[in-house]
């Protein structure tokens, strides 16, 4: 789909094309690939609450989660106050034994916002992330409860189309509000040229402005809409 006759007419001067990855790149579609919970904690319990919060979510991780926990049954519980935070996670008060409790979910950036330490599990974020897994945390009252993570499959159409739109000598940018570590998996593995990760959906034209500027020209941008 070309969006103005102007993008047509300079689509031969174009040095370099960006990529949103999700949906895109990728199926736009993650399933869920582990679920590790911490200590008092089952991995019922865990995705009971996850399913409990991002029920009201519009996030494909959000249908990820809700996915498996229809397969497992799990207990779905009362909730209130739920919150978005775009680029984050999500928020809400889920009621468990009588008691509300505030549960939050989402990225390291928004633990680190809301306070919450997640350093003493860095090291299993970077292996998930190392094989192009998407962790998500999950805190209860301030406290890490637990990660679950999710891949999202790449088109089988993908590895091809970017292989021949290098051969041409055009630059190939991946961007993508995943970690840092997952993003360089998936370009590794694709042969993309250049990517940013951890970008907020409102940062991503900001990033095409930046390449402009640099004197590349670049189709703002190439996305599944």
């Amino acid at each position: 789909l070309i969006k103005s006759a102007e993008a047509l007419e300079v689509l031969h001067e174009v040095e370099a094309v960006a990529f949103d990855k999700t949906g895109t790149i990728t199926e736009g579609r993650p399933f869920v690939t582990d679920i590790i919970p911490e200590a008092g904690m089952s991995k019922e319990k865990l995705l009971s609450i996850a399913y409990s919060l991002e029920q009201y979510s519009e996030q494909p991780l959000a249908e990820a989660i809700l996915d498996v926990g229809k397969k497992m049954g799990v207990e779905i519980l009362s909730s209130e106050e739920f919150e978005a935070v775009p680029g984050r996670g999500v928020k809400a008060k889920i009621k468990n034994n009588d008691n509300y409790f505030t549960i939050i979910a989402g990225n390291r950036a928004f633990m680190e916002e809301e306070n919450v330490d997640v350093s003493f599990v860095q090291s299993i974020e970077e292996e998930l992330a190392e094989h192009g897994k998407t962790p998500m945390y999950f805190a209860q009252n301030g406290k890490l409860i637990g990660i679950i993570a999710a891949a999202d499959l790449v088109k089988n159409t993908s590895e091809e189309a970017l292989r021949e739109i290098e051969e041409m000598g055009i630059e190939t940018i991946m961007i993508t509000g995943d970690h840092e570590k997952t993003a360089k998996a998936i370009a590794n593995k694709l042969g993309i040229s250049s990517y940013v990760a951890e970008v907020l959906p409102q940062e991503k034209d900001a990033v095409i402005s930046k390449y402009n500027k640099e004197n590349r020209k670049s189709i703002s941008r190439c996305d599944s809409r």
